[in-house]
């Protein structure tokens, strides 16, 4: 069956939505909303959901999206991961998708949604439009050299991608520049260079999408980093940022935009309820979730439901 778009419903978002701008398909698996007879969804088409956090980050900040995906039927798998000494993000992708093939064969999945916030989206992109990812050895100059021999391939796999908050073109506030520069964890420094407007990695991959995607982002009326605003797209208005990322850097062609007015910060995004509503509508299974949609969950709790 040809890919069908999947759109996010006007009145699920009306009153939050800064600017919603469509071109992209949605995944093309992905079965209509059904529901068994105690009322709860059935498993969707391709239930397996990977989140992938940001720089220095932790997988908790998925608290509220790994409740509202389980909710729908979807199976998520929550990676937390840390790049090892001397790596770029290209070398940390290579990681991070061998630990996402292993658990996706242990739990039983072939093909899988990719959803990364922050820096976990440049490691989504890499993974889900680039096959056969060759990224030996980093460089100084923030290239890398291969071997000839792909690292792995997952990209065949990859039904869709959703982007929180990704710096597609750059962070352009002035954070990345400062973490760059002096980020306390210095397994992570080398990363955050890589967040960086026309940092090697970002021109690697391009401003296009190439697989269905979803682009989220948020401006937030309390700043902490107090940079102007910026246009990405070149249609005169200048948008502002989440204290970290400016809201137009998300910007890709080929893709869904949604971007939303929040009081959250870059780093909690994640918990935001109208993000949520638009990453469950792009996979098929629209629903309405409150504001904060971790309400009611701590990182606490959150972390302890995963113990063994």
């Amino acid at each position: 069956m040809a890919p069908g778009r999947i759109a996010v419903k006007a009145a699920l978002l009306a009153s939050l939505v800064v600017g919603v701008a469509s071109a992209a398909p949605g995944p093309s698996a992905v079965a209509a909303p059904e529901h068994s007879a105690g009322g709860e969804s059935s498993r969707p088409a391709v239930s397996a959901v990977v989140l992938l956090h940001g720089f220095d980050s932790h997988g908790e900040i998925w608290r509220g999206s790994d409740r509202a995906l389980r909710a729908q039927g979807f199976d998520p798998i929550v990676v937390t991961w840390e790049p090892e000494p001397g790596q770029l993000t290209p070398q940390a992708a290579v990681a991070v998708g061998h630990r996402i093939a292993a658990e996706l064969a242990k739990r039983g999945h072939e093909r899988f949604h990719l959803v990364g916030h922050s820096l976990g989206g440049v490691v989504a992109r890499l993974l889900a439009e680039r096959p056969g990812l060759d990224a030996e050895e980093a460089r100084g100059d923030g290239s890398w050299r291969g071997d000839g021999v792909p690292d792995l391939d997952l990209a065949a796999r990859v039904e869709s991608l959703t982007l929180f908050a990704t710096p597609n073109r750059g962070a352009r506030t002035g954070a990345a520049g400062i973490a760059c520069a002096g980020a306390s964890n210095p397994r992570w420094r080398p990363l955050a260079c890589d967040l960086i407007a026309d940092a090697f990695v970002l021109r690697y991959l391009g401003n296009t999408a190439s697989v269905p995607t979803l682009a989220l982002a948020g401006v937030t009326p309390f700043p902490a980093l107090p940079a102007p605003g910026w246009d990405g797209d070149g249609d005169g208005r200048a948008r502002f940022h989440d204290g970290i990322v400016q809201a137009e850097s998300a910007l890709l062609a080929g893709a869904e935009h949604t971007l939303v007015r929040s009081p959250r910060g870059h780093r909690t995004l994640t918990c935001s309820g109208p993000l949520n509503e638009a990453l469950l509508a792009f996979l098929g299974r629209p629903t309405s979730l409150p504001a904060d949609a971790c309400e009611g969950l701590s990182k606490a709790q959150w972390r302890a439901a995963q113990a063994p």
